[in-house]
């Protein structure tokens, strides 16, 4: 499907973190309660939780009340479970488990943490089959923290990659961010 390739270690890693993201049908339960067992059968590393609550205040400062309110209300609750250096972090809906690795050592590392959260959470909510599966790799490239400022951005990374960066380097140093998210379906192939 891809063409092999050898696999890169950077001494200075742009990474950082990896995220999969399972979505499936709701499951009531986990939007009724807390996921205590699910906590209990991740065992120890993931000893951390608390219920992330999205904050409207500064958000909805120019919206009125009731649609903040209605905003509020409207939120699906979050179950954050985290290990303690919070380097591993769980968000759980009622329909979507994301896991998010801010230690990446290696796909298989990942792979490991990842199933374990998996088998255990199949073996609590028992999902209907996922309707999405998400990997995204999250690079943050700040030249001066790998020790390439005044690099030019068309030397650090291929044509392909480069967006806007592509510019002329006077237009290309006034961009903050720049984001590429490609979805593929991987059936057929």
């Amino acid at each position: 499907m891809f063409p092999e390739s050898d696999r890169v270690t950077y001494k200075k890693s742009p990474l950082s973190h990896v995220e999969c993201q399972l979505e499936f049908n709701p499951i009531l339960s986990i939007e009724a309660g807390t996921p205590n067992l699910f906590q209990e059968a991740l065992g120890t590393r993931f000893s951390e939780y608390e219920e992330v609550k999205p904050d409207f205040n500064d958000f909805g400062k120019d919206l009125p009340r009731d649609i903040v309110k209605y905003l509020s209300k409207a939120q699906p609750r979050i179950h954050r479970l985290n290990t303690e250096d919070f380097k591993n972090i769980i968000f759980l809906t009622k329909n979507s488990l994301s896991l998010i690795d801010h230690d990446y050592q290696s796909r298989e590392q990942f792979l490991d943490i990842f199933r374990e959260v998996e088998s255990s959470f199949k073996s609590v909510y028992k999902p209907s089959p996922y309707r999405k599966v998400t990997v995204s790799y999250v690079n943050e490239i700040v030249r001066e923290n790998l020790g390439l400022k005044g690099v030019s951005w068309s030397h650090l990374l291929k044509p392909e990659l480069l967006g806007l960066l592509v510019c002329q380097e006077k237009i290309a140093s006034c961009v903050v961010q720049t984001r590429t998210q490609v979805d593929m379906s991987l059936r057929g192939l």
